[in-house]
């Protein structure tokens, strides 16, 4: 954990770094700086690792990681856990009600929303090969949910830990 939050501060740092110093493309006047608002709380780098995601209190930013310029921002105040799909067409974000959020890759509007999906999360299991995602929560194990609408999945055989330690490529 300690780990992931150093990388989270220096990746961050670097943002506002590069931001600071340069070089600064032409900006037109209807662009919005590659910045968000609030207290850092996860990053996490997209699976190719051409865009970076920035988990803020007021919302979710996404850059390109060679530039670090904005390709979005989604206000989703509260947000406390971020990740992508293994193939990184979704970007999947909770927040603060223990609402699941998917948006589209890198700069997409958001594709769906599950209500009362998680309080938390402490590990994201994928499953691309059944279009599943499996948060681990610490207070309710496993819940379920399908990649392409978010809707939850009650099935009792997909709730062993087992069963997502297998299928991990």
């Amino acid at each position: 954990m300690f780990v992931k939050q150093l990388l989270s501060t220096v990746l961050f740092l670097a943002v506002l770094i590069a931001g600071a110093f340069g070089p600064h493309p032409a900006a037109s006047p209807e662009s919005e700086p590659a910045i968000g608002r609030g207290r850092l709380i996860d990053v996490a780098p997209s699976p190719a690792a051409t865009h970076l995601a920035f988990t803020l209190t007021s919302g979710i930013l996404v850059v390109e990681a060679e530039t670090m310029s904005r390709t979005a921002y989604w206000s989703l105040p509260r947000a406390r856990a971020l990740a992508w799909s293994p193939a990184g067409e979704l970007l999947l974000a909770l927040d603060g009600q223990g609402e699941l959020h998917a948006f589209g890759s890198a700069g997409g509007s958001r594709t769906w929303s599950t209500p009362s999906a998680a309080d938390d999360v402490a590990d994201w299991r994928f499953r691309p090969d059944l279009g599943l995602l499996a948060l681990e929560t610490r207070a309710d194990g496993l819940r379920v949910f399908r990649l392409c609408d978010g809707a939850p999945v009650d099935d009792p055989g997909l709730t062993s830990a087992a069963f997502w330690e297998d299928g991990q490529p």
